[in-house]
């Protein structure tokens, strides 16, 4: 039976990660490692490399090929300097995918196997949303898109009176003529802040940001506020600073929070739509097993997965994304004569990027049975 869900937050897909896509193209098996940086200790180098040595160790110990080792070597003595995480996978062919991370890692994990180790990329992708950071005066506002798709931020500045306008600076002229300036005033900083309102209206329209972060002037920013379409005042977040100046570290601050609250909200909207199907018994699965067969069917609409470096599972899978399953037997019965297996978390993502299903990483949950679930398009 088909059905439609209501929209869910963003998840990501295989048109999403074209990175991961391209690494897909090449053949494995991939070596993939996630290593932990300390950029703010004077022997960051040197610690970095260490944490290497002892991955390194781990996957030659899982006799990755060194080919597929020399270009990992190659970027872990600078790595520092641009993150406090690196994330690469290596392909047979030595195409490599490189990350760097500015968050912190919780541990350093490796694997050499016939799929790439995707869950902890796919973690740091989906933190990374698209949000808008307007910083507002009286004379207009200065925005900033910060888009994953783009590799670098968009920033304009949008000018729409001269800030040295006295009428602008509402000071007390005296006199009869106080009421007029007052009024022109006040008519100045809504026309400025209709246009900037207008300006982020089309723009968010483009970019469907999860967040709009906005500091500055408190009159301008109220005026800016009640311009915003209601579904665009829903996502904004207050922040401390000015247009021009202020404490940039408390505004970076407050933007990574607004960023990362609005990826939980998203999380937890689509734990909470899997909550209903679940006990509507309709368009959801729950558990390891029942998740492989619907991607087996192409079922899956968004694959829910928990994230464990210690989980010993493994999953069988063919030449194409929906030859999947938990036994060789399975495989066989698909007419797969020659079947591989790797982790189960890596097969179950290879397939849903693979057969146009969404990936959430999620934490952990009692309510996902064994750390992966998924809602589907269908039930048969």
């Amino acid at each position: 039976m088909q059905h439609t869900h209501e929209r869910l937050a963003p998840s990501l897909t295989a048109d999403s990660v074209p990175q991961v896509t391209e690494l897909l193209n090449h053949p494995g098996p991939y070596a993939s490692a996630y290593i932990g940086l300390e950029p703010e200790t004077v022997d960051a180098a040197a610690r970095s490399d260490l944490r290497w040595d002892a991955l390194r160790t781990e996957l030659g110990r899982a006799e990755a090929a060194p080919s597929a080792l020399q270009p990992i070597d190659a970027l872990v003595p600078d790595a520092h300097m641009h993150g406090r995480a690196l994330g690469v996978i290596v392909a047979a062919d030595g195409h490599a995918l490189v990350h760097h991370e500015p968050s912190h890692l919780d541990r350093d994990c490796a694997s050499y196997e016939r799929l790439p180790m995707l869950g902890p990329l796919l973690a740091w992708y989906q933190s990374r949303v698209p949000h808008i950071v307007v910083r507002i005066d009286r004379a207009g506002a200065d925005v900033s898109l910060l888009d994953p798709a783009h590799r670098e931020p968009q920033h304009e500045t949008i000018e729409v009176f001269d800030s040295n306008d006295p009428v602008l600076r509402r000071g007390n002229p005296g006199g009869w003529s106080q009421p007029r300036y007052q009024r022109r005033a006040i008519n100045s900083w809504e026309a400025s802040a209709k246009e900037v309102a207008e300006h982020v209206t089309s723009l968010a329209r483009v970019s469907a940001p999860r967040t709009i972060v906005l500091a500055g002037d408190g009159r301008a920013a109220a005026e800016f506020r009640d311009a915003l379409p209601d579904d665009l005042r829903a996502l904004l977040v207050d922040a401390p600073g000015t247009r021009h100046g202020g404490n940039t570290e408390a505004l970076e601050e407050a933007i990574d929070t607004a960023v990362a609250t609005a990826v939980a909200r998203d999380t937890a909207h689509v734990l909470a739509k899997f909550r209903e199907e679940v006990g509507q018994h309709d368009l959801a699965v729950n558990g390891a097993t029942p998740t492989l067969h619907a991607l087996a069917a192409a079922q899956v609409d968004v694959l829910l997965v928990h994230l464990d470096p210690d989980d010993p599972r493994r999953a069988w899978f063919g030449t194409k994304p929906h030859l999947v399953g938990r036994s060789l037997d399975e495989l066989y019965g698909m007419g797969v004569e020659r079947p591989y297996d790797a982790p189960l978390t890596d097969v179950a993502i290879w397939a849903a990027l693979g057969t146009g299903a969404s990936v959430r990483i999620v934490p952990k949950a009692d309510l996902l049975e064994e750390g992966i679930g998924a809602l589907l398009r269908f039930t048969h």
